[in-house]
């Protein structure tokens, strides 16, 4: 499964920076690849990715549901989504579904809230954040 570029440092967890490829077909991925290494260094560092991917390509929400509903799909079918892998467990905010409907808001600040690493579910990805 191909999780982008695995951005993982700074303040928020990694689906704040980089989409999974579910979500990049969307789009075409080259098309996606070419939008992601051309967004301005302020944008990747303040505004969620999927705001501005579903600004720039006119992803509707029933697209944005349904590539999250797929990629729900694939996280399961590969174990990822089981409360019982220690994997998901220790980093369990590498395999989440997005907030669609916070998403869909276009509240910049709430959503950044959302993917804090502080506000993460583990003690282990709270702390990541310090």
């Amino acid at each position: 499964m191909d999780f982008g570029s695995g951005m993982e440092t700074g303040n928020f967890k990694p689906l704040h920076y980089n989409m999974p490829a579910t979500f990049m077909d969307l789009a075409g991925r080259w098309n996606f690849i070419y939008w992601r290494n051309n967004r301005s260094e302020y944008e990747r560092n303040n505004e969620n990715i999927a705001i501005s991917f579903i600004r720039y390509f006119d992803i509707s929400k029933e697209e944005f549901i349904e590539a999250n509903e797929r990629f729900h799909q694939e996280l399961f079918e590969t174990g990822l989504s089981s409360s019982y892998n220690p994997l998901t467990q220790r980093y369990r905010s590498r395999f989440i579904n997005y907030p669609v409907d916070l998403i869909f808001t276009f509240d910049n600040e709430a959503i950044n809230e959302f993917f804090r690493w502080e506000n993460s579910p583990t003690e282990h990805e709270r702390n990541r954040g310090r």
